[in-house]
């Protein structure tokens, strides 16, 4: 390390400027202390080069998510001011593909319009225009939008653009994207792939907008049905934690919920009538007790009424017992 950082040193020194960027950290990356101590050994070492000389210039490319985490793990947060948060806007996306697409005409001697997109894509799709329709299927990240206008280039036929094609390629962009959320957090949440299979047999004829209480019902199937051995998704089943659950989903892009005027995010943070009201938290030991001595619960009904009994010792009304 002397010996490079002495070379470096001496480049810089000779006029000579050196751009040095690190991306894709986040592969490997699980969130344990040796993970999130590599990372935050690497924006030191990023901080003493740019000391070194100021000809030197490290960039470092991190999930916004990772970064908050290591942010909450460090006592020099303040050292780490100079971020640039990068964001993708709807035309700035659509941009990019425009440059995507005069790049292969002239890489094929084809001569391109100004506006190649109006070219390759339909008008609109559906009710949609194009472009919002794309955008919207994305995490408004670049590479999902080149990919699914690489499906739909490869199924399209002729010159003419197709809305029907387009349309048709969203079901295979749609399982590249799931098992690409997987990959992407599979050392974090290992396990989520068997959920997310478990979700597209078991719900695949649900409707798309959904009411809080279908949601937990179907999460409640998935804690009580998919078995991952994780300690991730053995704490949530432990303390029944819907919300947290959803988080991860949100978090991800995986889950998009949302009723008029509320985030999802502030939606599940509203305490829902099914268990809002319960005089004590939901993993305290009657409750836990309680379900997990049971053979399963059909419904949430159920489950609340056997909650109900274990924090029970409640007095019973007379009329109960008036013609016993």
């Amino acid at each position: 390390m002397d010996s490079l950082e002495h070379h470096l040193k001496e480049i810089a020194n000779s006029g000579a400027k050196l751009v040095i960027m690190v991306d894709d950290l986040d592969l490997g990356w699980d969130n344990s202390e040796i993970s999130n101590n590599l990372l935050l050994g690497l924006l030191s070492a990023s901080s003493y080069m740019k000391s070194v000389s100021q000809n030197i210039h490290v960039f470092i490319f991190l999930r916004e998510d990772v970064y908050s985490i290591l942010m909450e793990k460090t006592q020099h947060s303040d050292k780490y001011r100079n971020v640039e948060r990068i964001r993708w806007t709807k035309d700035g996306l659509i941009s990019l593909l425009n440059e995507r697409i005069r790049h292969n005409y002239r890489k094929n001697g084809e001569k391109c319009a100004d506006h190649p997109f109006e070219h390759v894509f339909p008008v609109t799709v559906g009710t949609h225009n194009t472009d919002n329709w794309l955008v919207e299927r994305t995490l408004s990240r670049p590479r999902e939008l080149i990919q699914i206008a690489r499906f739909y280039t490869e199924d399209v036929e002729g010159e003419e653009p197709q809305d029907d094609a387009l349309k048709a390629c969203e079901a295979a962009y749609s399982s590249w994207k799931l098992d690409d959320l997987c990959t992407e957090y599979s050392n974090q949440y290992p396990g989520l792939s068997d959920i997310f299979t478990y979700w597209k047999t078991k719900f695949f004829r649900y409707k798309y907008h959904l009411s809080r209480a279908d949601v937990e019902e179907m999460i409640f199937q998935i804690f009580d049905e998919v078995a991952v051995n994780a300690e991730w998704f053995n704490e949530l089943i432990a303390k029944l934690d819907f919300q947290g659950f959803l988080a991860i989903l949100y978090c991800q892009g995986s889950a998009l919920l949302s009723r008029p005027g509320v985030t999802v995010i502030e939606q599940f943070d509203l305490r829902c009538a099914r268990f809002g009201w319960l005089p004590v938290p939901v993993n305290s030991g009657a409750s836990s007790c309680g379900m997990r001595k049971a053979y399963g619960f059909k419904t949430l009904k159920c489950l609340e009424i056997a909650l109900y009994h274990e924090l029970g010792k409640l007095p019973e009304p007379e009329y109960h017992h008036r013609f016993c």
